[in-house]
């Protein structure tokens, strides 16, 4: 690392994002982590109604096209699973707060509110100022076969909760995942999930499958050892003292009393002639006795049955995020699944910091390439930018890096300094990308800035990310 990147790391030129012009007045003794002071106006996206029909909301800016960013999406009327989907389809922010002012139909929303509530919106969003701030540091999440994927994640660590499995009705499955409850497949993407160490696995329960066709709609029945019939009697077994016979009561009835069918002696005292010592069924097909029937499963889809032995079985988890999970889903990606086209988005220093670490643990493993950048702009004259000038630059020089890095790098600005770290990428390659960073910065920053670039590799890569934390 140059003397001239250590000394731009430790300026410091941060600043907030101002609140918008309109935005409600906030209570200075509250002490959010995220307010509207840091996240400026809210972006909320209304499906269903013209967005206009909810008014002129200060501090909320309301949209129209789930193909702009957007922090939150209002669904008026029915959501349902098949129109979420829809909304997943299309949406440059399918992780935003889902919010419904009806009850959803298979689908799970962070919040339903009523009408009036909807035409006030800043306030029932002051409780999820939090997760809106966790969102907006998640890149745009491609559209690639990982989508499902990545957002599972993305949900479970935006919202700080579990993937919690639950019991449902009226569904293919019996068990469900209200978290990704419009995810196809979903129990199948979590166990992907969790063999990959992004997700630790909670027991929630042990079911019987269909050994047909695997469904899990079975229905138990309790049916003979010898013909497989279920219409059995249980009954009490009577005990005779004096023969040893043992049969259901039903055999020894006799006009006057009980009688042994075997020996054909009454059976007058309890605990001297005979005696109860327990139940046992009978088959009223075959006529077989037995102390315990067997238990077989008529699938309700196939209607095919499967005798219990033979039944296979599936275990189903709720899911917590690992460390691993949560390093991918801060950086919108699986590890080492990056798409190698698109654009990247500017992430928080912590967050930068955490995944950086991640991508230095994944090179030495696998003795894989890694490169960081470090851009810094300065006049080309004997003194210094002003503060704000300086300021400018730096983030318009952020927003051309995100756009030529590749999606699934990471961008982060410290002070003055824009950091970009490149995984799967030796120096050589990150020298083209530069290039292409270069000619976009002449084409656009006058003649009065001069860009500083400093690349760091190897071993210096852990020392930089240690001092930056």
């Amino acid at each position: 690392m140059t003397a001239l990147t250590r000394t731009a790391m430790q300026r410091s030129a941060s600043s907030s994002i101002p609140p918008s012009a309109g935005a409600p007045p906030r209570d200075t003794a509250t002490t959010d982590s995220a307010n509207w002071l840091d996240l400026g106006e809210l972006r909320v996206c209304v499906s269903g109604q013209d967005p206009r029909l909810l008014g002129d909301q200060p501090g909320l800016l309301l949209l129209s096209n789930p193909a702009d960013s957007h922090d939150a999406i209002v669904f008026r009327g029915q959501l349902t699973a098949r129109r979420y989907r829809d909304y997943l389809l299309q949406s440059a922010s399918p992780g935003a707060l889902v919010i419904v002012d009806q009850p959803a139909l298979g689908v799970h929303p962070d919040v339903q509110l009523n009408s009036g509530e909807l035409l006030a919106l800043w306030e029932p969003l002051q409780p999820y100022l939090d997760t809106i701030a966790r969102l907006r540091r998640i890149p745009l999440l491609g559209s690639d076969a990982s989508r499902d994927a990545v957002l599972a994640l993305v949900k479970a660590h935006t919202r700080q909760s579990n993937i919690e499995a639950r019991w449902q009705s009226r569904s293919d499955q019996p068990i469900g995942y209200p978290l990704i409850s419009s995810t196809p497949d979903a129990r199948a993407l979590l166990e992907k999930l969790a063999d990959d160490g992004l997700l630790q696995r909670h027991f929630f329960e042990r079911l019987h499958q269909c050994g047909h066709c695997a469904s899990a709609q079975v229905f138990a029945r309790e049916v003979c050892i010898s013909c497989g019939c279920s219409d059995l009697t249980e009954a009490p077994l009577v005990h005779h003292y004096a023969c040893a016979f043992q049969g259901p009561e039903n055999l020894f009835a006799a006009d006057d009393g009980l009688a042994c069918p075997k020996c054909k002696k009454m059976l007058r005292h309890y605990g001297v002639d005979y005696d109860k010592p327990g139940q046992i069924v009978s088959c009223n097909g075959c006529q077989k006795t037995m102390s315990e029937p067997d238990v077989s499963f008529v699938c309700g889809d196939c209607q095919h049955e499967t005798r219990g032995d033979d039944s296979p079985t599936h275990t189903w988890h709720s899911y917590s995020l690992t460390a691993d999970g949560a390093r991918a889903a801060a950086a919108g990606c699986l590890p080492n699944r990056q798409s190698k086209a698109g654009s990247s988005t500017l992430i928080e220093l912590t967050d930068f910091i955490a995944i950086g670490r991640h991508h230095v643990d994944i090179a030495a493993r696998c003795d894989r390439p890694l490169t960081l950048v470090a851009l810094y702009c300065e006049s080309r004259e004997s003194q210094s930018l002003m503060p704000d000038r300086r300021g400018r630059f730096t983030d318009f020089l952020a927003r051309l890096t995100c756009e030529a890095v590749r999606r699934g790098d990471l961008v982060t600005r410290h002070g003055d300094v824009v950091i970009a770290c490149l995984p799967e990428t030796a120096r050589a390659d990150a020298l083209v990308l530069v290039e292409r960073l270069q000619a976009s910065i002449d084409a656009n920053v006058s003649d009065e800035v001069d860009t500083q670039i400093t690349y760091i590799e190897g071993d210096e890569i852990k020392a930089f990310l240690d001092e930056l934390a």
